[in-house]
């Protein structure tokens, strides 16, 4: 698992276009992604990208943008790894008496199984949107958190 440069526009997109067809994800949506987000990956043993994850920090929240891990390679954990090394590195990089909070919005068309997903990892919902497309959970990290299979 490392940070991912612009050197891994065009590994992002094969993999967003893959997991998210819907979108259509091009190189130049990454490249503006890349300069204003943070985006972590995972290669195989080839060196081949098979997850990313995304998110936006502030000092007091990081919000998960966007998850992806290649079918091949579901039901592995890489999800759980990528989620974890960012509740990792928010709390090692911004601790705080109060606590970083992780907040992902969800779109109700992958409500299930992504709630169960997140709400394993130690997330809760805590509300809907206003429009009702997302449901929006919430991760308040108060101390580190290890990876376990």
């Amino acid at each position: 698992m490392r940070p991912c440069d612009h050197s891994d526009r065009t590994s992002i997109v094969e993999v967003a276009k893959i997991c998210h067809p819907e979108l259509n994800v091009n190189e130049t949506d990454v490249k503006i992604l890349l300069a204003n987000y943070n985006f972590v990956g995972m290669a195989n043993q080839a060196g081949r990208m098979i997850g990313f994850v995304s998110s936006v920090s502030t000092a007091q929240r990081t919000t998960i943008l966007d998850i992806g891990v290649l079918p091949d390679y579901r039901r592995r954990g890489i999800a759980y790894q990528l989620i974890s090394e960012h509740i990792a590195t928010a709390y090692e990089s911004l601790k705080t008496p109060w606590g970083h909070e992780i907040k992902v919005k969800i779109p109700n068309a992958y409500r299930y199984p992504g709630v169960d997903f997140y709400e394993s990892m130690g997330f809760t919902e805590v509300t809907e949107s206003q429009d009702a497309k997302y449901a929006v959970m919430s991760f308040i990290v108060r101390e580190p958190v290890s990876v376990e299979f």
